[in-house]
């Protein structure tokens, strides 16, 4: 990730859960986070974000709706 970052060219997007997650923040490759929400309530599931991993701080700068479900798109804020 970290070549990939270095190269010409425009994002790279990741799409995954709490392992994805981890392992990208853990190494501070993480610029932008997109959380949808979606209307289904689960009773149970794997974590997103644990305790595993320290605090971060978010700042929300844009907000879509697409047919029911909100998606919001945060910066890591420096």
């Amino acid at each position: 990730m970290k070549a990939l970052k270095k190269q010409e060219g425009k994002d790279i997007w990741l799409v995954g859960g709490g392992e994805l997650y981890r392992a990208f923040a853990a190494e501070d490759l993480i610029d932008e986070y997109i959380l949808t929400v979606m209307p289904k309530i689960l009773g149970q599931g794997i974590p997103l974000f644990d305790k595993g991993h320290g605090e971060t701080t978010l700042e929300l700068w844009k907000v879509t709706a697409h047919q029911g479900r909100v998606e919001m798109h945060y910066k890591k804020k420096l």
